[in-house]
Parts: C-alpha cells; structure tokens; sequence
C-alpha cells in the first residue's frame, strides 16, 4: 500500500518535470499533453490542473484555462495560485465583480501577498470603484515599493477621485520604477500639454 502511495505521487511529479522540460524546448502541445495524460491518471492534484491553465492562458485560451483552474479549485479549495491566476482570466474576460470576489479571499488568506492585493485594487479599479481600490493598492506597495503597476493603479485611483496632484506624483513614481509603463507617461505629457496651453491662453 504504501509503496502505491508513492507510485501516485510520482506520477504527477514526472509529468511535471517532464512538462517544463517540453516548455523549455518550446513544445507546448507537447506539454499540454503530457499534462492531460498525467490529468487522467491523477484528477487528484490540483498541481496538474494549475500548470495545464497556465499553458493554455499563455495561448489566451481563456475558457480552457479558466476550466483548469477551476478544476484545481475543486480539488483543493482555496488554493491561492489557482484563484489568483483563475481572477487573472476573469479579469481578461470582462469579469471584474467575479475576478474581485477571488482576490479578495486570495489577499485575505496571503495579506502578505503584492500582487494579490494589486490586482484586488485593479479589479475593483475596473469596476468602477476607485475609492475602493485605494486601500489594496496602498497595501501592496507597502509590500513592495518598487510594485509600479500597483503604483500606476493607484495614481489611476487618485486621478478619478479628482486628486490630481496626488494622482501625478504617483505616475512620476511609477516611471521612476519602470520607465516603460506608457499609461501613465501618456497621462503625465497629456496633463503638461494641457498646463502648457492654459498658461499660453492666459
């Protein structure tokens, strides 16, 4: 009995070295159907579930990748990176009360957690509720200061809570953490051009 028990750990654990062996030769049909046999052998292990929804959100196969994560929920409810990459897809989806009501229980469990609470702040960000947004947000970057997502977001937060020049410093930020970030560089040029001719017109 027990060496069975052994066998059926070893199962997913080979299907999972040898999927990341077909990613790294860049065979992800390869991968996915090593990870669909090892699946059938062991429906059991949310892990296989969890690595079969991130190869088919990287072919943005949404639908697929939103049943793989949701089948690694079944298994083990509450598992943190499968409803944290499950409210990725709903929010790639549109989804954003059924993204948010995830990651509100993913940063509750892991409050330690930056990116849960970043893109708590995000989603509810998208729905509309950016006074809501703020708190996560903040939370996340006293995790890690240098998260400039989170600190774009939070500017975004600032902005249509009508607090400009707040919303302004923390775009400056952002770009000072990750000078590529175009959202906010674009907002900041927009709000210079706009000061620029309201002092030629003045």
């Amino acid at each position: 009995m027990r060496r069975g028990l052994t066998r059926d750990r070893e199962v997913p654990k080979e299907a999972l070295d040898s999927a990341a062996m077909l990613i790294a030769a860049g065979d992800m049909r390869g991968a996915e159907s090593e990870l669909q046999r090892a699946v059938s052998l062991q429906p059991d292990y949310p892990d296989l579930h969890l690595a079969l929804g991130r190869i088919r959100r990287s072919r943005s196969e949404l639908e697929e990748a939103r049943e793989s994560y949701r089948a690694a929920l079944a298994v083990k409810p509450g598992y943190g990176p499968a409803a944290f990459e499950l409210a990725v897809v709903e929010l790639a989806r549109g989804a954003c009360s059924a993204a948010e009501e995830l990651l509100a229980e993913v940063a509750g469990r892991h409050p330690e957690w930056a990116d849960a609470q970043g893109l708590l702040g995000r989603a509810r960000l998208l729905r509309g509720d950016a006074a809501g947004a703020e708190a996560p947000l903040r939370t996340a970057l006293g995790i890690n200061p240098r998260f400039a997502a989170a600190r774009a977001d939070l500017g975004w937060s600032l902005l249509a809570q009508a607090r400009s020049e707040e919303a302004d410093v923390e775009f400056a930020r952002a770009l000072e953490d990750d000078p590529l970030l175009p959202l906010p560089r674009q907002e900041l040029e927009w709000r210079e051009l706009l000061g620029t001719r309201s002092q030629g017109t003045s």
